[in-house]
């Protein structure tokens, strides 16, 4: 990539370790500018470190809205003070773009916006959400540069519900092609035999495991067809909170830790069969699965793993465009696993070999790089 003039960036981050968040960090430093990072600490899963330097603004804890809030007010000034150092502010999330605004005013230092999900209050019908949306369109439309990782987070939430008129990029959650094809240059399958047959379909789920009906399906699956099925979790254990506890006393389960991505990316991927993205059924206010792709579809691409998908989710289009995964319709639990079940050997190779035949282009990133650094480049110009 042409290199830009060095700028200096600080990032904001609601979180030390999301993905989504480093791999921003390490985008902008490719493109030649010097990043920094202030953050919060909190208890999460640490699935990619960001490679800069971190100042920290405390730990907040989850759901502790009252003592977050005081942790926010006194972090400001220090906000204020480093951030005078800096030419423009990246924050993740509404509400450290928030905190960039009201720490640096008057400052005029331009602020980037990206957004990696959209919350409940923001779409919902009553009085508060109706508040909530008229604020978050007068913050965001002070900003400089938005950034999403949907075009429906930016064509049906913010352009149409908002009536944001500021620049905006999409930037899907996708691997960065110069990091995967120096880690991975070869995907390989450490599988020996065939699933069904010779052994049993190995199933991965990975990142964030806080969904209970995904833990119910897959833990149900194992325990009906122990000969059939097991499946290999990996990431941080919210749901059930003793995951180690549980698997240990179950054969055809294991539970490999939590990893780094993307450092232990292909272990896990060349470990299973196919990978579960899928969801409960999706309610009526779910964009953020209506409208975006998780990281997990994007890694399941790149490693040739056929995907799990739920019906109405953004990125089952994909799953059925291509014909690479199963997609899942039913709600309860003994239909799912029937589902799961009705899985034959000819179906899995047939998703095999059409992933295999993938365009880069959908799993990879392309130009997104280049265009977002003379994106940034132009706040300073415009300044």
């Amino acid at each position: 990539m042409k290199r830009t003039k060095s700028l200096n960036i600080l990032s904001l981050l609601q979180v030390v370790g999301h993905p989504r968040d480093s791999k921003r960090i390490d985008m902008l430093k490719s493109a030649g500018f010097n990043i920094s990072a202030l953050a919060f600490h909190r208890d999460y899963h640490e699935g990619r470190m960001p490679n800069c330097s971190v100042k920290s603004l405390g730990r907040i804890e989850n759901g502790k809205y009252l003592k977050r809030a005081f942790k926010i007010l006194f972090a400001l000034p220090k906000i204020r003070r480093i951030a005078k150092k800096y030419d423009v502010i990246y924050a993740s999330g509404q509400d450290m773009a928030a905190m960039a605004k009201i720490a640096t005013a008057g400052l005029k230092i331009p602020i980037v916006l990206e957004v990696g999900d959209i919350v409940d209050m923001q779409l919902s019908q009553n009085f508060l959400g109706y508040i909530v949306r008229k604020v978050e369109a007068i913050l965001v439309n002070s900003y400089q540069l938005l950034i999403v990782i949907s075009p429906g987070f930016l064509e049906d939430y913010y352009r149409k519900r908002l009536s944001v008129k500021i620049p905006a990029l999409v930037l899907e959650n996708k691997l960065e092609s110069s990091t995967v094809n120096y880690n991975f240059p070869e995907v390989q399958q450490k599988l020996f035999g065939l699933p069904f047959i010779d052994r049993p379909l190995k199933i991965g789920y990975f990142g964030l495991l806080r969904d209970e009906w995904s833990w119910n399906v897959l833990r149900m699956l194992v325990e009906t067809y122990p000969n059939r099925y097991q499946v290999l979790f990996a990431g941080k254990q919210i749901v059930p909170a003793n995951l180690l506890d549980e698997v240990k006393f179950r054969s055809g389960m294991e539970y490999f830790g939590e990893y780094e991505s993307p450092k232990d990316l292909k272990e896990l991927y060349e470990s299973v069969d196919m990978i579960w993205a899928c969801y409960a059924p999706i309610g009526e206010n779910d964009w953020n699965l209506k409208w975006g792709r998780p990281n997990r579809f994007f890694e399941s691409c790149f490693f040739k793993r056929p995907v799990f998908a739920r019906y109405g989710a953004h990125f089952n289009n994909d799953v059925e465009k291509y014909k690479i995964g199963k997609t899942i319709n039913k709600a309860e639990l003994e239909d799912v696993i029937d589902e799961v079940n009705s899985i034959t050997l000819d179906q899995l190779t047939g998703w095999k070999n059409n992933i295999e035949q993938l365009s880069e282009q959908v799993y990879l990133y392309g130009r997104e790089s280049l265009t977002l650094a003379t994106e940034i480049s132009n706040l300073r110009r415009n300044k």
